[in-house]
């Protein structure tokens, strides 16, 4: 899955209550998203993550009445690259009348075997561009 990492580390000497992550793109000027473990774990799952961009981490303990410090900051890892993504160079662009003719075709009450030929054709031939 290229949208989501999970991440392990060391846990500290001393037992936390939970431990906090912290994350963005290492080449945007964009606010930490944060995310936490529900115990004293050592692993955890991020998702909703782009394709392919570089994310940096720090993560921290979380104690009984105070938080520990973050720690340094990770080499920017990187998620992979999208599947999706790769049916880029073999699809095309479609124009909102071709999208409007494709949408009227599916909602139509008629079948499409009483379509004429020519129905079909002109249809076909609007996609088609």
């Amino acid at each position: 899955m290229s949208d989501s990492i999970r991440l392990f580390w060391k846990k500290s000497a001393t037992k936390a209550q939970h431990y906090q992550m912290r994350y963005k793109r290492k080449e945007e000027q964009e606010n930490w998203k944060f995310v936490q473990t529900d115990q004293d774990e050592n692993v955890v799952l991020i998702t909703g993550l782009m394709s392919d961009p570089g994310y940096i981490f720090q993560v921290r303990g979380v104690y009984e009445n105070q938080q520990g410090c973050f720690g340094p900051e990770n080499p920017a890892l990187k998620t992979s690259k999208s599947l999706g993504s790769s049916l880029l160079k073999y699809s095309i662009k479609v124009q909102k009348e071709v999208l409007k003719d494709i949408n009227s075709w599916q909602m139509n009450k008629e079948k499409p075997e009483t379509k004429t030929q020519e129905q079909k054709k002109s249809f076909l031939v609007r996609f088609a561009r």
